[in-house]
């Protein structure tokens, strides 16, 4: 009896068998399986009946059945194999649409996918759809042209025509969004198949910022061409020792003819054997990187040998991709000329002043020291007609008659204006031989303090005092008091026709000085008269009108001007006066 197995392989592996069931070549030995029967214990009646059914079959017929079966289960293996191949075939396309869908999508850059007949967008990613200001409906109703600019057209249509089956890089073109805004783009493209029609699958990259970029350098570097061919001074850039360029100024203040006489020229060359050493210390710590190096004045040499005096300033730069120093020098050689000229201008023109100086100190002492004298003098004879009108008055009071007594008033009266006259000479004369002591002065109590001394002549006033309150200053107190003295007494003095007299106090700071004011509601001035305020005798009213000698604004100055500050004043007739003077801050200030 005899079993027929096939086994089943897909792709080399072992996978079944198929079976064709059990059969005898020739007639069986009934007596054998008989036997075969009582050694196992089998009912040989049914044993023998069970034989009978098990086909007879040639040996010729077992071989064709044989091809058959393996026929069979090579063309079962084939099919499977086909069906394995098909379905990883089929997950392996669904794997790639979709990596190629994510990639499409989310490239940042703007794709699409247009049909090479009609132009028609077939597809596009969200870039684009951003980019371009479209829906992706819209988009899809759109073809290349209504992105191009219309005068792009037919260079579009020529450039599609070209363009090869494979790998493209089409350049740059300009593109316009929805709202007609033009920008550039640099275009890669790919044909490709896309559902079953002729297409190219585009990227585009937005170069606008970088063509920009370009035009501005482009701009820039026409500027700097421009200047540099325009520029008076020269310009020189140096490599490798050498000279490599020359501008037209440089050119013609070293006194050549072209650039060829000075390109290719070593840099030391040009430069005064004495001045080289530093320059190219200084050419080396460019090269290392060392920046703000500021200008110094060299030496050059003309082409024709003469030496010149320059300005020099040297940079760092870029020249044809390697570094380079960039020299910018001027000619400074009358300018220097000039200078030293000043310069024993200065020294000549210091030493008169100097001896100018020393003449009016001179001067000055010497007319205080007059002054002092005159006004020691003037009052012995002033006391003997103060003396002699008494006189007269206790011997003869009753001889005499009304002229007469007025004669003697009016020689009385001029007598006391010619003390008050002698004293404020005296006190402008120590005013300008005083020591000068430096203290810290307590404005405040100072002012308290003056305010009670002037309080005699303040009596039957209605006056309204406005007083900030003052700051600490660096001076001499008993001369800074007499500034206040002068001050608050001309501005009570001047607003006596006031029914209601307003007279305020304040500073401010200016720079390093404190600025002081004192204004009042008086009579005030005319600003074209304001220049004699401070000269001695200069008054701007009658002394019928208001009584005074003109000296005391003048000590004013005086003492102001010994501090290192300023007076000055402002006014308008009829609505009051208002008197500044600085003083330093700080105490170096006052030398």
């Amino acid at each position: 009896m005899i079993d027929v197995a096939v086994p089943l392989l897909i792709r080399g592996e072992h996978v079944a068998n198929l079976f064709s069931g059990q059969f005898f070549f020739e007639e069986p030995d009934i007596d054998f399986f008989r036997e075969r029967a009582r050694m196992h214990g089998f009912n040989e009646e049914e044993y023998i009946k069970a034989l009978d059914k098990v086909p007879i079959v040639s040996e010729e017929k077992v071989r064709i059945a044989m091809d058959f079966l393996l026929s069979m289960t090579q063309l079962i293996s084939d099919l499977a194999v086909q069906k394995v191949e098909q379905t990883e075939l089929i997950e392996k396309m669904g794997e790639s649409e979709k990596n190629y869908k994510m990639l499409f999508e989310s490239n940042p850059h703007p794709m699409w996918v247009y049909d090479l007949e009609t132009l028609k967008f077939l597809e596009v990613n969200k870039a684009a759809i951003k980019k371009y200001g479209y829906s992706r409906e819209e988009f899809l109703q759109l073809t290349l042209k209504d992105i191009r600019p219309e005068e792009d057209l037919q260079k579009l249509i020529e450039n599609v025509q070209q363009e090869s089956k494979s790998y493209s890089f089409s350049g740059e073109w300009r593109h316009k969004n929805k709202a007609g805004d033009i920008f550039f783009v640099e275009i890669i493209s790919h044909e490709i198949k896309y559902k079953n029609r002729n297409a190219r699958l585009v990227v585009a990259n937005d170069i606008t910022f970088r063509r920009l970029a370009e035009v501005k350098l482009m701009e820039s570097e026409e500027r700097y061409r421009n200047i540099i061919e325009a520029s008076p001074v020269g310009i020189l850039i140096i490599q490798n020792e050498e000279v490599v360029f020359v501008n037209p100024g440089g050119i013609k203040i070293l006194d050549a003819q072209t650039s060829g006489q000075l390109i290719g020229k070593k840099f030391r060359n040009i430069m005064h054997p004495e001045n080289v050493e530093k320059s190219e210390i200084r050419i080396q710590r460019l090269l290392n990187g060392e920046k703000g190096l500021y200008p110094v004045e060299n030496r050059y040499i003309k082409v024709d040998g003469e030496i010149i005096e320059v300005e020099v300033m040297a940079t760092l730069l870029s020249y044809k991709h390697e570094p380079a120093i960039q020299v910018i020098f001027n000619d400074i050689t009358e300018r220097k000329r000039l200078r030293e000229e000043l310069e024993q201008l200065n020294d000549e023109l210091e030493l008169k002043v100097e001896q100018r100086t020393a003449h009016l100190e001179e001067a000055n002492r010497e007319l205080e020291a007059f002054s002092y004298s005159v006004s020691h003098d003037l009052r012995a004879p002033l006391r003997h007609i103060n003396g002699y009108v008494d006189l007269l008055n206790a011997r003869y009071k009753e001889k005499l008659d009304e002229k007469a007594h007025h004669y003697l008033r009016t020689i009385s009266g001029a007598s006391k204006q010619m003390g008050i006259l002698i004293d404020d000479l005296l006190q402008y004369s120590r005013t300008g031989r005083a020591e000068f002591t430096i203290s810290e002065v307590d404005l405040n109590l100072l002012l308290n303090e003056v305010i009670r001394e002037i309080e005699p002549i303040l009596k039957g006033r209605n006056i309204n005092w406005e007083i900030q309150k003052l700051p600490m200053v660096f001076g001499d107190y008993s001369l800074i008091k007499l500034v206040w003295v002068n001050l608050l007494d001309n501005a009570v003095k001047y607003t006596r026709n006031q029914q209601l007299a307003k007279i305020s106090v304040g500073y401010k700071i200016n720079e390093k000085k404190y600025v002081f004011c004192v204004s009042d509601n008086g009579v005030g001035f005319d600003m074209k008269y304001a220049q004699k305020l401070f000269g001695v005798f200069q008054r701007l009213h009658s002394q019928a009108e208001f009584e005074g000698t003109g000296i005391g604004l003048a000590n004013v100055q005086r003492i102001i001007h010994k501090h290192f500050g300023k007076v000055w004043a402002e006014a308008k007739p009829g609505i009051g006066a208002s008197f500044y003077f600085s003083l330093p801050i700080m105490r170096k200030e006052i030398k």
